[in-house]
């Protein structure tokens, strides 16, 4: 048995009076055509909680190469985002997200038929003044399934501790739409 990894609740830190039980890290790249604050790419890590009966996410890692969704981000839903550096193209199945000390490389190979993504969470995210906020993602799409490989580097080495390099089942989504509910 390799050396244990720590898991999702490292990374979700404290995310309300229970903390909520980790169930799974999703990570993504995505490339927004259309969004208020123009086209930009993101990379993300989330980790999903279990709560009760309820299943939340919260998003620990977040990083835009677009100031302005940046800004947005993080006034308006808490979201710790941090700029980065994008190369490589959807399309072609190779994307590379860099930033201040760290590294995710992501290569994709889909397969099977596409088929229709309805979905709907709630995500709860720390907040500047202690409060734990929550905003609701509404989301619908096409899918279709991907082999997904990944590394992750980072100075430190905390970030592949949690978002996992290696090759995972993964899906990607095309012409959807989303919106983040207001923070309540």
């Amino acid at each position: 048995m390799g050396p244990r990894r720590p898991s999702g609740r490292a990374a979700a830190g404290d995310v309300g009076p229970d903390g909520g039980a980790p169930l799974a890290v999703i990570g993504g790249l995505v490339s927004y055509s259309q969004t208020p604050v123009g086209a930009y790419s993101e990379v993300f890590g989330a980790v999903g909680l279990r709560r009760g009966r309820r299943v939340l996410g919260t998003v620990p890692f977040m990083a835009v190469d677009s100031r302005r969704s940046l800004v947005g981000g993080r006034g308006n839903w808490s979201l710790p985002k941090c700029l980065a550096e994008f190369s490589g193209s959807p399309e072609a199945g190779h994307r590379v997200a860099s930033g201040a000390g760290w590294t995710v490389r992501v290569d994709v190979r889909p397969f099977g038929p596409r088929f229709p993504v309805v979905a709907r969470g709630t995500i709860v995210q720390p907040w500047p003044d202690g409060e734990r906020r929550t905003a609701v993602l509404r989301g619908r799409g096409r899918a279709r399934l991907a082999v997904v490989t990944v590394a992750v580097e980072s100075d430190d080495g905390a970030l592949a501790t949690w978002l996992r390099p290696g090759r995972h089942l993964g899906a990607v989504l095309s012409q959807t739409r989303f919106t983040l509910g207001e923070a309540r």
